[in-house]
């Protein structure tokens, strides 16, 4: 039976909802910028002859690619959490769980853009789209890990530290293409590119636990309810 809750989520404009909250637009926005952000500078840092026309269609594959890539690992992450979601008052709407799409349609979205994402990725840099694959293995560990330690966090952050990294490799792999020179080297003889992922991989790497932390923090009467160990409430557990 329909209900007042769910009658928001009906036609295209509640179809577009239910996806955002699927794919976690906010989150898998900013993996697909970053990559972007390093798609970007390594090009501008590498003094590419190449038409800026043409970078910027590259650079707009690459961020397309990677969110797709994200997007899938997002789904994959509610669909392992689903008992653990309804137990929690911050997750208790997700899809999958008041309802509003399937276990088996959550699957096949996700297979369809993880395989999507890797196609439009891999057309201009293999290497990024391995990258990419890798990491949706690694957000499904950080996923297991959640209900076993509170050191899952380390494995979140390697997870938000890849997406720039992966625009590097394209901005590499994509001059590389045309016969550019990406082999700059900095004072201590590191190839340019080879520090700036190392930097930016870094950046986020540490951004990261703020962000966990935060959220934890927050919602730590949800995680506690829910079983998830997370130093905000596991070291005052009985």
């Amino acid at each position: 039976m329909l209900t007042l809750q769910h009658s928001r989520y009906l036609g295209v404009q509640g179809a577009w909802r239910t996806f955002q909250d699927l794919v976690k637009l906010r989150l898998t926005g900013a993996n697909a910028l970053a990559c972007l952000s390093g798609f970007g500078l390594e090009v501008a840092l590498a003094g590419s002859a190449v038409s800026p026309l043409c970078l910027t269609g590259y650079g707009l594959v690459a961020m397309f690619g990677t969110w797709m890539q994200a997007a899938s690992a997002s789904i994959e992450n509610h669909l392992m959490e689903v008992d653990t979601d309804q137990l929690m008052n911050r997750t208790a709407t997700r899809p999958f769980i008041d309802g509003r799409m399937t276990l088996q349609q959550g699957r096949i979205l996700s297979v369809g853009l993880a395989v999507g994402g890797t196609c439009v990725l891999g057309a201009i840099s293999p290497l990024a789209a391995g990258l990419g694959v890798t990491n949706i293995f690694l957000y499904r560990g950080y996923t297991f890990l959640k209900r076993r330690t509170s050191w899952n966090t380390a494995v979140g952050g390697v997870v938000g530290a890849v997406p720039p990294i992966m625009g590097v490799v394209a901005g590499v792999d994509v001059m590389e293409r045309y016969g550019e020179p990406v082999s700059h080297t900095l004072s201590m003889g590191i190839p340019h590119h080879v520090a700036l992922a190392g930097l930016l991989g870094a950046k986020l790497f540490v951004w990261q636990f703020p962000h966990f932390f935060s959220i934890a923090v927050t919602h730590q009467d949800d995680y506690r309810r829910a079983g998830t160990p997370t130093c905000s409430w596991r070291e005052h557990a009985a």
